[in-house]
């Protein structure tokens, strides 16, 4: 009758947020003004042909109405596929789109023939089998372990109803508000993890989620290296009001974002920011370093490395 923890797989990749700062990037992973030899042997290789789907019909569906089926099949239909494994992405796809309408169980199966005479090449005609099986309703959702936040109050941040279709959408929404919740209270190594039951009799699902809340962490201290006097100077100010107050990694990245103009041009707080983290006493003691190798500013000696590596060009920083 129940099927304990079916959906934990959905849910659990939208739980954590590393805390730890990454290593700090080198000087030889910046982008050059110039081809790797690796890269040019790739840029040899034919590249994955697009394939487009001219047209996409679903069969065997009945109980989702027809207004959104079609609206499914048009977004589906928009995309750009390639690669070997395309029609399995439009199957899942189509898939996922029963789920997010209570479907939990909808199998999709898809199969295509492809079009001649169409410029291009590569055009296919495409259909979706369906098997929708059950639509599953919302029966309650439930915390464990709060304490720092009434229960209902933690709820409202689930944008769907008790008794609504079952949206794991809707869930793992709720999932990143808790997130954003306990952070900005301190609660930086909170966690959740929720424990589904779906009963295929009144065919509803239950979610209750165990908290652990963790230690409340405060602001002690922020160390700034690598500025010149007067940037560092606005930048130790506006830190210095935070001191004392909970310790939230959103703040951090705000700062990065809204103080961009006193900061290196590809400053960025997974790179230059380090938090370490003293859980006896629960403080955080923050360290903004810029002293780690730039990335040089290629057109300053007359080079465009928008024409001459696009491709790496791509994925530098800002």
């Amino acid at each position: 009758m129940y099927a304990r923890g079916l959906l934990i797989l959905l849910l659990l990749h939208s739980l954590a947020r590393p805390l730890a700062a990454q290593q700090h990037r080198r000087l030889w992973e910046c982008p050059l003004p110039y081809p790797t030899l690796a890269e040019e042997i790739r840029d040899l290789e034919p590249p994955s042909a697009k394939v487009h789907i001219d047209r996409l019909t679903i069969k065997g569906a009945s109980a989702l109405p027809m207004s959104i089926q079609r609206r499914i099949s048009a977004n589906v239909k928009a995309r750009d596929y390639e690669g070997e494994d395309w029609l399995k992405e439009v199957g899942e796809r189509i898939r996922d789109a029963w789920q997010q309408h209570g479907y939990l169980k909808a199998l999709a199966t898809a199969d295509a023939k492809e079009l001649s005479g169409r410029p291009g090449g590569n055009h296919f005609a495409v259909v979706v089998k369906v098997e929708e099986g059950s639509q599953y309703r919302l029966k309650d959702i439930t915390f464990a372990g709060e304490t720092v936040f009434p229960a209902g109050r933690l709820r409202l941040l689930f944008p769907i109803n008790d008794g609504g279709v079952f949206r794991t959408s809707g869930v793992r929404q709720g999932i990143k508000e808790l997130r954003r919740v306990y952070g900005g209270r301190g609660f930086i190594n909170f966690t959740s993890v929720p424990d589904i039951e779906m009963n295929d009799e009144d065919r509803t699902v239950r979610v209750r989620f165990d908290l652990d809340e963790g230690k409340q962490f405060w602001l002690a201290s922020v160390n700034v290296v690598g500025l010149a006097p007067p940037e560092r100077n606005r930048v130790e100010k506006f830190w210095k009001q935070q001191i004392g107050m909970p310790y939230s990694g959103d703040l951090v990245e705000r700062f990065f974002i809204k103080n961009a103009s006193l900061l290196p041009r590809d400053a960025s707080p997974i790179m230059d920011a380090e938090v370490h983290q003293d859980f006896a006493e629960g403080l955080v003691n923050l360290t903004l370093d810029f002293r780690r190798a730039r990335c040089p500013d290629w057109s300053e000696i007359g080079i465009d490395i928008r024409k001459t590596h696009p491709q790496l060009f791509e994925s530098a920083p800002r």
